[in-house]
């Protein structure tokens, strides 16, 4: 007797259970697998020589290419705003950011062609501007 009390309350017990979850899959997840996908992460800061500006690389997965992006953001220090700032450039691999002399420009790595090049992107317009044609990756020219 007390074997099929025992199994008639499991049953009543997973009855339950799923009556009661059923209100909850009509809201749908609380986390999608694409949320745990669309993480973004800063890789960098970068502070200019002034101090009234900051340089940042984000790493943001791009879905449709399979691969991480970068994307290369300037920010006055004193903005109060809720944005991130100022979208400079976007790429597939950035590195070695570093401020010029009078912070209106970033000097930095990306493949431009499949070969790693240092550029120049004016922080005004967001212009990139190689700083020579290379022939081969700027590995090539270091020592």
């Amino acid at each position: 007797m007390r074997m099929v009390s025992s199994y008639v309350m499991n049953i009543v017990a997973m009855t339950l259970t799923i009556l009661l979850s059923g209100c909850v899959w009509g809201q749908g997840l609380g986390v999608s697998p694409r949320d745990c996908v669309d993480v973004r992460y800063i890789s960098g800061v970068w502070m200019s020589r002034s101090g009234t500006q900051v340089a940042y690389l984000v790493k943001s997965p791009n879905i449709d290419q399979n691969r991480n992006d970068y994307q290369l953001y300037v920010r006055a220090i004193g903005d109060k705003a809720l944005s991130p700032g100022k979208l400079l450039i976007t790429g597939a691999e950035m590195s070695d950011v570093k401020w010029l002399g009078g912070d209106s420009s970033i000097a930095m790595l990306m493949p431009i062609g499949g070969i790693k090049t240092l550029v120049f992107v004016n922080v005004a317009t967001g212009t990139l501007e190689p700083t020579f044609e290379a022939t081969g990756s700027i590995e090539y020219y270091s020592t």
